[in-house]
């Protein structure tokens, strides 16, 4: 009896291995694929035999890394190999053509304006009404600041040659602003919304608003989306937000006593 070299198992076959599969099997090192793979690449049969199988195929450069691509006739137009070089082509052809940078009011924020100055969430809105109760000087920076990497619009400038930014929440691209804004020799202040409670306070006591969804109210022109009447008590009025049921009420209180009158008039169970 001896043993298999491939599986340790014993048997009494001529040779080393126990069958034919443990016979032909190998461990490949990366260096053996390697070899195997180039000595693949240069042989001209295999290389043959792909150009046979690449029928209704022809090869075109991308336009950005300059690799060469193998393409079906159907794709034709297509310039880049992959999603990162399609993503620099776009970027490159925006850059081109002047598309890109900053818009007001492109955000997903609230925008509006409030006595003519721009505000682009409501984040921005409460700050700006709060300086302006308190006569607290404040101005909208006029135009960028930039290098070889960045081009940033910062919000607003106060005295000391102080930046104020205001945001919604923190991405990286806040940190590259804030080095930025300091390499130049601004002062620069980051407010989010836990350092704009004095503000929100404010609105609060002066306007009546508790609700920070609703001080986009505020703006110059601000004008509800939809209109309704109330199936309680007939009135009309009007909000942001769509009616998702077929009744709709101006309160809460409206929808109480109507649930109510329905629970009064129903027949019991």
């Amino acid at each position: 009896m001896k043993y298999c070299k491939k599986c340790n198992i014993e048997h009494n076959n001529n040779g080393n291995f126990c069958s034919r599969s443990c016979a032909n099997s190998r461990i490949w090192t990366e260096e053996d694929k390697n070899k195997k793979s180039i000595a693949a690449k240069q042989s001209i049969a295999v290389q043959l035999e792909n150009k046979s199988r690449h029928k209704g195929f022809f090869t075109k450069k991308c336009l950005i890394c300059k690799c060469e691509m193998i393409l079906r006739s159907s794709r034709k137009n297509q310039k880049v190999c992959s999603k990162q070089c399609s993503n620099e082509y776009l970027s490159k052809n925006a850059k081109q053509h002047g598309m890109g940078g900053y818009r007001q009011g492109s955000g997903r924020s609230k925008s509006g304006y409030y006595k003519g100055i721009f505000c682009g969430s409501t984040y921005e809105l409460a700050w700006v009404i709060y300086r302006i109760d308190k006569n607290l000087p404040y101005q909208r920076f006029d135009g960028y600041i930039k290098n070889e990497e960045l081009k940033y619009f910062p919000d607003f400038l106060i005295e000391n040659n102080t930046i104020i930014e205001i945001k919604g929440y923190h991405t990286p691209l806040v940190d590259k602003k804030v080095a930025l804004a300091r390499e130049l020799g601004y002062t620069i202040k980051v407010l989010y919304k836990q350092d704009l409670q004095e503000q929100f306070k404010w609105i609060n006591e002066k306007y009546g608003i508790k609700d920070k969804a609703k001080i986009l109210t505020l703006y110059d022109s601000y004008k509800p989306k939809y209109n309704y009447i109330c199936d309680n008590c007939r009135s009309n009025f009007s909000t942001d937000k769509v009616a998702k049921t077929t009744t709709k009420f101006c309160s809460r209180i409206c929808a109480g006593k109507y649930r109510r009158k329905q629970n009064f008039s129903s027949p019991c169970s």
